[in-house]
């Protein structure tokens, strides 16, 4: 089976099918990589992923017509981490995890 990438930029579920369809696991970095920032009204400090944030770069992209921040929250997350930045991490993480399946290994996080 050949595995599909999808060329999107902005596609936040950038997968390679064939390892989902085989039953292997595969981490979507984009969902362990956060942004804590603080709250300016209460002072917590909260987790923004990458993939919170990619999710609001393409909303932006496809042409969200809210004006202000306040209107859409999840609009304000889209200036956070620069869009490049964001495709460059999971083209670098997917290529990753194909590189150890390749060679019958998985790619792990250490805490």
């Amino acid at each position: 089976m050949n595995g599909i990438l999808t060329t999107d930029p902005l596609d936040v579920s950038y997968r390679w099918s064939a390892f989902q369809e085989s039953k292997n696991v595969f981490m979507d970095i984009l969902d362990v990589i956060a942004i804590e920032i603080p709250c300016q009204a209460c002072g917590r400090r909260y987790e923004v992923t990458l993939k919170q944030i990619a999710l609001s770069q393409r909303m932006m992209h496809d042409g969200c017509p809210v004006r202000a921040e306040t209107e859409c929250p999840p609009l304000f997350y889209s200036g956070f981490v620069d869009c490049e930045l964001v495709q460059d991490i999971q083209r670098v993480w997917s290529r990753l995890e194909k590189e150890a399946h390749g060679v019958s290994g998985k790619v792990i996080l250490n805490p």
